[in-house]
């Protein structure tokens, strides 16, 4: 689903309730903001780089459970 820049930073809620979502755009400023409103503990941030050398990080920590967390953020950053 696509969202515009002022529903996103009205409704970071009901976006967050969606299984996956794609946040991308040259505004710098507002992707740091988004990532701030995250109030969620358990979140993991990879860049691309990392992610080109060593494909199975991030499968891993898709299936990887955990008995206290019950929601995952995973942000790619740096992705081109």
């Amino acid at each position: 689903m696509i969202f515009k820049s002022y529903l996103l930073e009205n409704n970071i809620e009901q976006i967050l309730e969606l299984n996956m979502f794609l946040f991308y755009g040259e505004n710098e400023g507002l992707k740091n903001e988004f990532r701030n409103k995250l109030k969620i503990k358990n979140k993991i941030i990879f860049s691309q780089e990392d992610l080109i050398n060593n494909e199975e990080l991030l499968l891993n920590e898709i299936y990887n459970k955990s008995l206290f967390e019950n929601q995952k953020i995973i942000i790619i950053d740096n992705a081109d």
